[in-house]
C-alpha cells in the first residue's frame, strides 16, 4: 500500500484501500485492519520517521535509497515506536527478511545497520503513544500455534 502511494506520490488513504482489492485472495480482516493501521501511523508520522532515517543514513539522501527500503524502515519504525507489544529486534528482522527477498542485495545490511542504531538509541526510552487509527484499533494478527 505504501509502495503504491509512494509511486503515485499520493498521501490519500484511498489508494491504500484499493491495493488489497486488486488481489483475488483476500486477507483475513484482522490482517487488513492491522496493515491499514500501519499505513495510517506511517503517514501520520512520516516527517518524524524520515528524520530518524535521515539522521542515521550518513551520506545518503532519502531519495537515493531504494523505495522499498525506505518503506520497510518506516514500517519497522512504526512498529518499534508505536507497538510496544512487539520487540524491536523482531520488527528489524522482519524488515531485513523482506528486504532480502524483494529489494537489492545490500538492502538487508543497510536496513539492519540503520534500524539497529535507532534501536540502541531508543533503549530505555518509553514508547510513544500511537495516533488513533482511522476506525477502531485493530488487534495484532494472531499467530497459529506451532505443530
Amino acid at each position: 500500500m505504501l509502495y503504491a502511494m509512494e509511486m503515485q506520490r499520493d498521501a490519500a488513504h484511498g489508494i491504500a484501500r484499493l491495493v488489497p482489492t486488486m488481489y483475488t485472495r483476500r486477507f483475513d480482516q484482522n490482517i487488513e485492519d492491522y496493515a491499514y493501521h500501519l499505513v495510517h501511523t506511517a503517514m501520520a508520522h512520516s516527517v518524524e520517521l524520515d528524520t530518524l532515517i535521515r539522521e542515521r543514513a550518513q551520506n545518503w539522501r532519502l531519495q537515493r535509497m531504494a523505495i522499498l527500503d525506505r518503506i520497510l524502515m518506516r514500517i519497522a519504525l512504526v512498529e518499534m515506536h508505536y507497538e510496544p507489544r512487539l520487540p524491536a529486534v523482531i520488527c528489524i528482522n522482519e524488515a531485513i527478511d523482506i528486504a532480502k527477498m524483494y529489494s537489492t542485495a545490500e538492502s538487508g545490511h543497510f536496513i539492519n545497520a540503520l534500524l539497529d542504531a535507532i534501536r540502541k538509541e531508543d533503549s530505555g526510552s518509553k514508547p510513544m503513544p500511537a495516533p488513533p487509527p482511522p476506525a477502531a484499533a485493530p488487534p495484532l494478527p494472531e499467530t497459529p500455534p506451532a505443530e
